[in-house]
């Protein structure tokens, strides 16, 4: 059975350097608009994590900076795509961080290249995790869901780590470019997978968000994280319409802009935007676009 929908939307002018951070009661997320990738800041309790940074070089520390933030407890890197890990390398030039998990996934890319060269230059702790492995900050807890020790190796998104974070009655799962054999997996694993929050694996690609994942999650509220008018069409149709189909609600970046999310001890999600949309699929006006004569 799917669990009522609870929370408040507002829509609007998102307030960014001049709003304050959330209290201390408060689960926050904040997934940031930084076009075509990924890039979402938690934080709770005096406590900081990233995870993933987009393909910008500055934007995201430029964000963290606005917010007063000088120091993460942790940095996520789900996997080394550019449109992922580009923005942290900027992070770990001009940020203190605590710790990193990684897969341990090597990559032949200039941007992997550089982004491992600044993590070895930071101090932060280097921690290659796999499914369970849990760390407590503050009330905030974060579980690793996937990849597990079994994993396959075969491509860069079979090892995409996938984050769980609770805090109270608050949940939410930061999927990355998981797609539907690395959900499979999670599900198999018996591993608790109901949160309130979902972002969609892979931009809202077709390759991600199968229907036995989103059944199994369970969401009150789906984001996607993608740039308004990407080349690869995201979010696609097919997602769209069974988020739509599980009576979902869907925000993102995309159209929204950066989506700050709040939850405190009620259990209930506040929901702010930077402007005011509706997600599309991508791949439909882009297919409409090219069959124009």
């Amino acid at each position: 059975m799917r669990r009522p929908t609870r929370f408040a939307l507002v829509t609007g002018a998102l307030l960014s350097a001049l709003a304050p951070l959330t209290a201390a009661a408060e689960l926050a997320i904040d997934f940031i608009d930084i076009g075509q990738g990924d890039a979402t800041y938690i934080h709770a309790d005096g406590h900081h994590v990233l995870i993933d940074g987009g393909r910008s070089r500055h934007d995201v520390a430029d964000y963290l900076r606005a917010h007063g933030v000088s120091h993460l407890d942790l940095m996520v890197a789900t996997h080394p795509h550019a449109d992922h890990i580009g923005g942290q390398i900027g992070v770990l030039q001009r940020k203190s961080v605590g710790e990193i998990w990684y897969s341990g996934y090597e990559h032949p890319t200039q941007t992997f290249e550089a982004w491992l060269d600044a993590a070895l230059d930071s101090n932060a702790r280097y921690r290659e995790p796999t499914r369970g492995h849990d760390q407590q900050f503050g009330e905030m807890h974060l579980t690793l869901l996937h990849p597990g020790v079994e994993t396959p190796n075969r491509s860069v998104h079979d090892r995409n780590l996938v984050v769980r974070i609770d805090r109270g009655p608050c949940s939410a799962i930061i999927a990355g470019d998981i797609e539907a054999n690395g959900e499979r997996e999670i599900i198999a694993s018996g591993i608790d997978v109901r949160a309130d929050v979902l972002e969609l694996g892979h931009h809202g690609s077709r390759t991600s968000t199968s229907a036995e994942w989103l059944d199994a999650v369970a969401p009150q509220i789906a984001v996607a994280q993608y740039g308004a008018g990407n080349r690869y069409g995201h979010p696609h149709a097919s997602v769209v319409e069974r988020v739509a189909a599980a009576g979902v609600p869907l925000l993102g970046t995309g159209a929204h802009g950066s989506i700050r999310m709040r939850c405190g001890a009620d259990g209930l999600w506040r929901v702010d935007t930077e402007r005011r949309g509706t997600v599309t699929p991508g791949d439909r006006a882009r297919d409409s676009a090219a069959a124009v004569p």
